[in-house]
């Protein structure tokens, strides 16, 4: 799916799709990130040690999924597709590499020495007949990186189909891949990179370090988990309670004798039954009061408009004048033309979504090259919308 169209409706078609009929609870999700696309300005999240800083648009996707629409695990690429490749006998061989297209941009991948040289380019060329065209310097370039980084010679690289290289260079080139493993259930046929980058990530056994943390994702992850343990264990002890009721209603006591040993049992049990009940119910509207200052930020976030930067989103509850209600108080900076009517617009899309009760003052304040924007309000709370 292109980033456009990416969203949490259309990603549940599409994995629905992909699933073609089978159970979902049965089937492992994962995702794949290339970790050298994003480097860490103060990142999200983190691989080994560094960090990283995916784009907004993902992370407004993601805030507006359900915790059960996550995935099992979110993983490298490039450690996924090391393992792949170490997997393929030609490719042990010390002083090899891989050059791949992924998304219109050139992936280098190569080994000697115990050391891994991963490359990512800018951009990559088209030439003749929609071939990709790769530059003789930046092999050149690649292999003085190559030595640098392992202490040997790069000797040889493989080229994925429809790859052209413009210029004479120091080392083999072999033209085809073959450790392509097939995606089974593809309808669509992806491109040589992309389809080694998703077969990667359909390993049935992951490399070690692969696994990347983010941890707003585990935390929720975690709390779904919880939810749906405690949700089995409530239902079995209630099954397991209506088993034993059902069993003292059918016993009989002698004749001559009133029942009243039995209805004071049956009693006893549906008193313990409705404070299961009322403990269970307590304990979700707890967790959704938990989660509610997240989906709050999100849905924020995922609304907001083109040139607004938000510097500070604060909740208070204790500073709320109704029950049930959360103060909010918005600070950013806005850089474009007319404020009034983008903030309209943006206040009348928090309020269809039953997310924003009030605005009681919202200001500007010119500065430099952009406008300083404050905002105070109050929005749904506990646990829910309004």
């Amino acid at each position: 799916m292109e980033s456009g169209a990416l969203d949490p409706g259309s990603y549940r078609r599409v994995l629905g799709e992909l699933c073609e009929g089978k159970r979902r609870r049965r089937m492992e999700v994962r995702w794949v990130v290339l970790t050298e696309a994003h480097p860490g300005r103060g990142g999200e999240g983190s691989c080994g040690g560094r960090s990283i800083h995916l784009p907004g648009w993902v992370w407004a996707c993601w805030h507006r999924m359900e915790a059960g629409d996550l995935p099992a695990a979110v993983l490298s690429a490039s450690v996924l597709m090391e393992a792949e490749l170490m997997d393929w006998p030609e490719f042990r061989r010390p002083g090899t590499g891989i050059c791949l297209t992924l998304e219109g941009r050139r992936f280098f991948l190569g080994h000697g020495n115990g050391a891994w040289l991963k490359r990512l380019s800018r951009g990559c060329g088209s030439g003749q007949g929609g071939r990709v065209r790769l530059d003789a310097d930046w092999l050149r370039q690649t292999q003085a990186l190559f030595r640098n980084r392992t202490g040997q010679d790069l000797k040889r690289v493989y080229l994925e189909d429809g790859m052209e290289v413009t210029g004479e260079c120091p080392f083999e080139i072999i033209r085809g891949i073959k450790p392509m493993v097939r995606i089974s259930g593809g309808r669509q046929v992806l491109d040589t990179g992309t389809h080694f980058l998703h077969a990667s990530g359909a390993r049935r056994r992951l490399a070690s370090g692969s696994g990347l943390d983010f941890p707003e994702i585990r935390k929720r992850r975690n709390l779904y988990t919880w939810e749906r343990r405690l949700r089995l264990a409530a239902c079995g002890l209630l099954c397991g309670w209506g088993f034993l009721a059902l069993g003292a209603c059918h016993q009989t006591a002698p004749e001559g004798k009133v029942g009243v040993l039995e209805g004071t049992e049956v009693g006893t049990i549906r008193k313990e039954l409705e404070g299961r009940q009322l403990a269970y119910a307590g304990m979700l509207a707890r967790a959704g009061r938990r989660e509610q200052p997240f989906r709050v930020i999100g849905q924020i976030s995922a609304t907001r408009p083109e040139g607004v930067e938000l510097e500070r989103i604060r909740l208070s509850k204790e500073e709320a004048a109704q029950p049930g209600l959360l103060e909010l108080e918005i600070e950013g900076r806005f850089a474009g033309s007319d404020p009034s009517r983008v903030f309209h617009d943006w206040m009348h899309e928090l309020r269809s979504d039953e997310m924003l009760e009030t605005v009681r003052n919202l200001q500007f304040r010119r500065e430099k090259r952009h406008i300083r924007f404050s905002l105070l309000g109050q929005v749904a709370g506990e646990g829910g919308q309004r």
